[in-house]
């Protein structure tokens, strides 16, 4: 885990340090962070050596929140961020109990035995699965709850990040060439409150195909996550989708092996119905 205490940028919630702190990043990674207010305060410290290429940030101004949290945090279900450590400690951290459920031991209605304590219990079916698969981009529980509360890791290719005008396109990296193994790509589409969303998929849809789309994926879905399509992969292109919502994630994961094509999207603003 790495603990940025050389050259680091940390982002706090408000228009000072003494605000939270939103996250603190360094090494080649950066998870998209927005503050719950219109002030956000930036502070880039480095110390007397090793010097290195820096960052360039994209500002975007929503009405929507994008939550994620640095690695040493858990993200709750209601966005607040936590340290790791309190996780199943016996007390409500987050607020809403999801630092105490879910990744904790547990006993399912009916008296079955729970899993170990080395396991995950899956809140919908109660299926018990290692911790080690939690957040590694393959849905092992039913309702996809393994790969929710996850710090995001986005790769270095992927591209712009956040988009927020009524018109655009989003292509897998390096398309039309192949993509690489082991993309972790989060594009997030913010469009005017009043607005939907319709996707619609261009030409050749290439990704590797498997009957439960466990190896290379595209997940779609709501800031809520109360809306979700997906996953998508294989030849079959998904064609036009449509989001009753103003702002969708729309998710590409790859595995270590058989890179395709990939997938060129375009989204659209329109009148919600």
């Amino acid at each position: 885990m790495l603990r940025c205490s050389f050259d680091f940028l940390v982002a706090y919630d408000g228009q000072n340090k003494q605000a939270n702190e939103l996250g603190r990043f360094c090494g080649k990674t950066f998870a998209g962070v927005s503050s719950t207010g219109n002030q956000m305060y930036l502070e880039f410290v480095t110390d007397d050596s090793d010097q290195f290429g820096g960052f360039q940030l994209i500002v975007t101004f929503t009405n929507n929140i994008v939550v994620t949290c640095p690695s040493s945090k858990f993200l709750c279900e209601n966005g607040h961020c936590i340290d790791q450590t309190y996780l199943c400690d016996g007390d409500d951290d987050c607020g809403d109990d999801s630092d105490e459920t879910g990744s904790c031991p547990s006993t399912p209605p009916g008296g079955k035995v729970g899993c170990k304590a080395s396991e995950y219990v899956c809140p919908t079916d109660h299926s018990c699965i290692p911790k080690e698969w939690l957040c590694d981009g393959d849905s092992d529980c039913s309702d996809d709850t393994d790969e929710i509360n996850c710090v995001v890791t986005q790769s270095s290719n992927c591209g712009q990040m956040v988009y927020t005008g009524e018109h655009g396109f989003i292509t897998s990296p390096n398309y039309p060439h192949n993509y690489d193994n082991n993309e972790h790509c989060i594009w997030v589409i913010a469009v005017p409150g009043d607005l939907a969303i319709q996707l619609h998929f261009l030409d050749t849809f290439d990704l590797e195909e498997d009957p439960s789309c466990s190896y290379d994926k595209i997940n779609i879905f709501s800031s809520d996550r109360s809306i979700h399509k997906g996953p998508f992969c294989g030849s079959t292109s998904p064609g036009t989708l449509s989001f009753p919502t103003n702002n969708i994630t729309v998710e590409f994961v790859t595995d270590d092996s058989d890179p395709y094509r990939g997938f060129r999207l375009e989204y659209t603003a329109v009148t919600k119905s």
